[in-house]
């Protein structure tokens, strides 16, 4: 909004965000649709008072889109295809994992959905945040003859703005080797930028981990749970400088229940710590299972030996 004399009426013109089509005033000033312009008498108070009045319109406008706006988002919160999505984010143990719990949802949600009642389709931007991260997760439902919504795909969106994938399984559907093989892509990748969050995020809360580590002719076995486990890998990738970890050899066998797996590896870690580099050769036994509606690691036998300094 701006104040401008006129030159030849003893009056000032108000500059202010135009609300309909444009017109000519009387005293020969035009408008167009982007702007219109106001007379204010050049007296303070009476110039002071219908500025006021202008601005009280504008606001009252945009009031109004507000209202709409939150009465729309309401609509959509209430919708099954929403309540589908915000249950989905609660149960999924990956997103409790990362954002902490308990979990709080945004105000505005942005959506697109389409249904009949019968059949239908939509996607979700949810804004999530909790005592660990904030960030957002993204849906996408499909409803079919009329049945409930399902998730389709998933993903979430960290701090940093990265988006990364979410595993999400129809009922009845079986675990499939591609998702354990994406699952220990995953493990690889989150190793090698010594990623601890990330690398339990894959491990069921349940699990039981076991590592055996062969060093100078002597052998030591040690059992943990996932918080355990959490912590002794933040204490290894503390003490060293370089860490390189190479997955060599892969096989997965899935059980006839279409439920569970097994992942047999062999890999090789490169640590340097304190100017020396060891090498360790590495045998692991993963067991997979569908864990609600992602597959998780539920145990792990890992055997490490020392292979050459």
């Amino acid at each position: 909004m701006a104040v401008v004399a006129c030159a030849t009426c003893d009056v000032n013109l108000v500059l202010a965000p135009a609300h309909a089509a444009g017109s000519v005033t009387s005293s020969g000033h035009s408008t167009s649709t982007r702007s219109i312009l106001m007379a204010v008498p050049a007296d303070a108070g009476a110039r002071r008072m219908a500025i006021l009045s202008l601005t009280a319109l504008c606001l009252l406008g945009y009031g109004v889109f507000g209202t709409a706006l939150f009465a729309l988002t309401q609509g959509i919160k209430r919708s099954t295809a929403y309540q589908t999505s915000v249950a989905f984010i609660q149960d999924h143990e990956v997103l409790r994992d990362h954002f902490g719990t308990p979990l709080e949802f945004g105000w505005f949600p942005t959506w697109h959905m389409r249904s009949d009642g019968r059949q239908g389709t939509a996607q979700f931007d949810i804004p999530v945040s909790g005592p660990r991260a904030s960030g957002s997760v993204l849906l996408s439902l499909i409803q079919e003859d009329g049945e409930a919504w399902h998730v389709r795909k998933a993903q979430y969106r960290d701090e940093a703005g990265t988006i990364r994938p979410l595993w999400t399984l129809f009922p009845g559907d079986d675990l499939a080797e591609a998702q354990v093989t994406s699952l220990l892509a995953e493990l690889d990748q989150a190793a090698n930028s010594r990623d601890v969050d990330r690398l339990v995020r894959q491990v069921a809360p349940d699990a039981r981990l076991t590592v055996v580590v062969q060093f100078s002719g002597t052998e030591q076995e040690l059992t943990m749970t996932r918080e355990q486990y959490r912590t002794s890998l933040r204490q290894s990738f503390a003490m060293a400088q370089e860490y390189q970890w190479t997955r060599m050899d892969t096989h997965v066998r899935l059980a006839p229940d279409g439920r569970t797996a097994v992942a047999r590896l062999r890999g090789t870690e490169s640590i340097m710590t304190d100017g020396r580099r060891l090498m360790f050769a590495l045998e692991k036994e993963l067991t997979v299972s569908l864990k609600g509606p992602q597959p998780l690691i539920v145990s792990m036998k890992a055997f490490e030996t020392m292979a050459r300094e």
